[in-house]
């Protein structure tokens, strides 16, 4: 990947950086711009760094119904009010989730 100079420094004499393209958890393509840096060197180890997070993140492919519920739940308790989360009623779609998986075996 390759790593930029641009043309005007920061305040701080900064002026490296480098652009990433990748894609998403979800399939989308992306595109990330880092901040500056002082040195060539700094803005490459950075990228390195960057690259190596992006592939260590989770597969979500393998993860059965309960899984998925929790993590989106645990997701979504941050970003909704406290009503609308009440109103997802995870929970009682995790039993009711048990209780056909039981009937069928």
């Amino acid at each position: 990947m390759p790593v930029y100079k641009d043309k005007y420094k920061t305040k701080d004499g900064k002026q490296w950086y480098f652009r990433v393209r990748f894609k998403d958890l979800n399939g989308l393509s992306k595109q990330y711009n880092s901040g500056r840096y002082l040195t060539k060197k700094e803005a490459q180890d950075e990228e390195l760094k960057f690259v190596f997070s992006l592939n260590n993140n989770e597969n979500y492919n393998d993860l059965d119904f309960e899984e998925l519920i929790t993590l989106f739940t645990d997701y979504m308790k941050d970003k909704v009010k406290v009503t609308t989360s009440k109103n997802y009623k995870m929970k009682n779609l995790l039993k009711n989730e048990r209780k056909k998986r039981k009937k069928r075996k």
